[in-house]
């Protein structure tokens, strides 16, 4: 082994175990030491990616089954550098006064959406050039296939919930198998370098190349490469799913640049005087609000592209104030008015005659003979009626 691949080796050896460590950190990502051990990391990998290209370790006419199993890693590289630049935060710019960045809020804040545009620009790269390497090699999984293509329709996601959770389900399944068959692969991979250490160690004139005979039996072992195949599809999948975010992150952020620039317009055009461009701007504002669909000249589906990208920006409202106000009334709806204010009201409507008190009674002259004679044959009615009908003689359930 020369001197040269020794040195990349070792590079590399030292940017992996960089790269899991910084994968096991509990440290946040926006905090100074985790953000220097990334970039650490990502010019150790830069280094070890120039060193690669110019050894010519990875041809692009050599198929993966031809490489020997040591060499399998180094297609890690892009892998690693994109997953890391993912988490790199903050602005190149230097830093300015608390003055000038109270002056400058609107700009800090798109310099900072810029600054992440490019670095989630940057991951994708690395990410599709993980990709092009292994279609190059014949090492990317059939199931990968598709995510080579440029339509944008391949990335999107399905506008049905259930296959999106099937297939979130699905990957979750084949992730977790790939893991376990990958930790009972490296343990075998452990166990074979120790027992070949411990043969070694046992004769005295072979101690001095004992590095050398491990390395070499890791460039003919079937063990590892097994283990370096089951790892590079499952950095296929992880990767896969990074650029899905990563892409979407994108898309949110440019809709959110384009609605800043927006307020931007109205809030300098209003101060400017120009009445024309303000209301203009205005105009576009109110546009991009969606409270009623309805109320749009559009049918809802033209707010919507075929692939599910929004044709313009949009801010759906659907009556949030209103929502807001009601958070923190009570289940039951709240008196609206007085017992009295509801009387009065009764009263305007009519619903209350005024007045009231005792019915008066019948007073019946002593002299009006007729009125008596009617009086009395009522009286006789009713006791005739109670004769011909005694109480309880109603209904008595067929009881006779």
């Amino acid at each position: 082994m020369s001197n040269e691949d020794t040195s990349l080796s070792s590079l590399f050896e030292s940017a992996q175990r960089q790269f899991n460590n910084i994968e096991a950190s509990e440290l946040s990502c926006s905090c100074a030491e985790f953000q220097t051990q990334l970039r650490n990391c990502i010019s150790h990998l830069e280094q070890c990616a120039v060193m690669i290209r110019q050894l010519g370790i990875l041809s692009d006419n050599e198929f993966v089954d031809d490489m020997n199993s040591l060499d399998l890693r180094f297609l890690l590289t892009d892998y690693y550098q994109g997953i890391l630049t993912l988490k790199l935060t903050g602005s190149s710019s230097t830093t300015v006064s608390s003055n000038q960045a109270n002056n400058n809020n609107h700009s800090s804040t798109a310099s900072t959406h810029e600054f992440r545009i490019q670095t989630l620009q940057t991951a994708l790269k690395h990410l599709d050039t993980f990709l092009l390497t292994l279609d190059t090699h014949d090492a990317l999984p059939a199931n990968a296939k598709p995510y080579m293509s440029s339509d944008p329709a391949v990335w999107s996601a399905s506008r049905d919930a259930a296959t999106n959770r099937g297939a979130k389900i699905e990957r979750f399944k084949r992730e977790k198998a790939l893991k376990l068959r990958l930790e009972s692969l490296q343990q075998a991979v452990d166990q074979a370098r120790k027992d070949a250490a411990t043969k070694s160690s046992n004769s005295d004139s072979r101690n001095s190349t004992v590095n050398d005979e491990d390395d070499f039996d890791l460039r003919d072992s079937e063990q590892y490469r097994e283990v370096m195949l089951t790892t590079l599809e499952l950095c296929v999948m992880k990767c896969v799913d990074e650029i899905r975010v990563a892409r979407d992150e994108i898309d949110m952020l440019e809709q959110i640049a384009k609605m800043d620039s927006l307020r931007i317009g109205t809030s300098s055009s209003s101060t400017s005087g120009g009445g024309r461009s303000a209301a203009a701007a205005a105009e576009a504002l109110a546009a991009s609000r969606v409270d009623d669909l309805s109320a749009l000249k559009l049918k809802p589906d033209s707010l919507l592209s075929k692939d599910g990208k929004p044709r313009q920006p949009f801010i759906i409202t659907n009556k949030r104030e209103a929502f807001q106000k009601g958070v923190f009334r009570p289940g039951h709806n709240l008196p609206s008015m007085t017992i009295d204010e509801f009387l009065e009201n009764q009263m305007k409507q009519g619903a209350i005659i005024s007045g009231g008190g005792k019915m008066p009674e019948k007073v019946v002259a002593d002299d009006n003979d007729e009125a008596d004679d009617i009086e009395t044959l009522k009286a006789r009615a009713m006791d005739e009626f109670k004769d011909a009908n005694p109480k309880g003689w109603g209904n008595r359930m067929n009881k006779g």
